[in-house]
């Protein structure tokens, strides 16, 4: 196993992104120019702070080599919310496609089943059948993006078992380094 790494990493697994604050800001406007200054506030108040602060949000993966801990963290407005987890000697990281079918309406009439499909990223680690779970993302190319990132920063393989279970290699380790 290579050494590892030691530098810390951040990774974004997700930043939400809406364009409904554009919409709310011309609404807005909108309202001021009619001179509904009570109507323009409450507009702001009630709609544009709240999709502002969803485009603050984001999920992130970080990464402490030094103190040999990780965490999946949450940020909104700024402010940080995760707990530290042991890093544990990582194999390799994982894209594992799974998918379920879900009742699409309260009836259950012939059809009304959807597929729910979504890619689970993963730390492999030894004597774990399952590995350590980090994340679900229901795009696989973004899933094997942010795999690949969590790759480099370990200095381990990414690989991606698809719905048939075979498995590929997408990005090899890094060679270790020359001391």
């Amino acid at each position: 196993m290579p050494p590892r790494p030691t530098r810390n990493a951040v990774i974004v697994l997700h930043r939400p992104l809406s364009l409904n604050w554009l919409i709310g800001v011309l609404i807005a406007a909108g309202l001021v120019w009619l001179k509904l200054y009570l109507g323009a506030v409450a507009m702001v108040v009630l709609g544009v702070v709240p999709v502002l602060a969803r485009n603050r949000m984001m999920t992130t993966l970080e990464i402490n080599h030094s103190s040999g801990r990780y965490r999946i963290c949450s940020h909104v407005l700024g402010l940080q919310r995760g707990q530290w987890k042991k890093l544990p000697l990582v194999q390799r990281v994982v894209v594992r496609y799974f998918s379920e079918y879900v009742a699409a309406s309260s009836d259950y009439q012939e059809g009304d089943f959807q597929q729910a499909r979504e890619y689970i990223l993963l730390f492999s680690v030894p004597d774990s059948p399952t590995g350590v779970i980090l994340y679900r993302h229901p795009v696989r190319e973004q899933a094997v993006a942010i795999a690949c990132q969590i790759g480099d920063a370990l200095g381990v393989e990414v690989v991606e078992f698809n719905q048939y279970q075979q498995v590929s290699v997408v990005q090899d380790a890094p060679p270790p380094a020359h001391q």
